[in-house]
């Protein structure tokens, strides 16, 4: 892989850290219902990093945890289309 390939990676990953840490705060400090929201979110991101990694039955479990988290605030909250993203996690799963 190049330098500028291996950068641009870096970069990616620097990012999605940035976003997971701030939706870590979000969550551990709400006490509404928007504490779900935000753990059925990084539950799937965290499922997608193991398929990634080719830890399916991980994955699974961890999808099917944000799904379960996430199917009450269908179909949209806070501007999220949370269909589409419950939609292309449903998709991951199984695969």
């Amino acid at each position: 892989m190049s330098q500028w390939k291996v950068q641009q990676r870096d970069k990616k990953i620097e990012k999605l850290d940035d976003v997971a840490g701030t939706l870590e705060e979000l969550w551990l400090e709400e006490e509404s219902p928007l504490r779900s929201l935000y753990q059925g979110i990084l539950q799937l991101g965290v499922g997608l990093y193991h398929w990634r990694r080719d830890n399916y039955p991980g994955a699974d479990t961890l999808l099917q945890r944000g799904l379960t988290l996430l199917g009450p605030f269908c179909p949209s909250c806070l501007g999220l289309d949370i269909d589409r993203l419950v939609g292309d996690a449903q998709a991951c799963q199984g695969l």
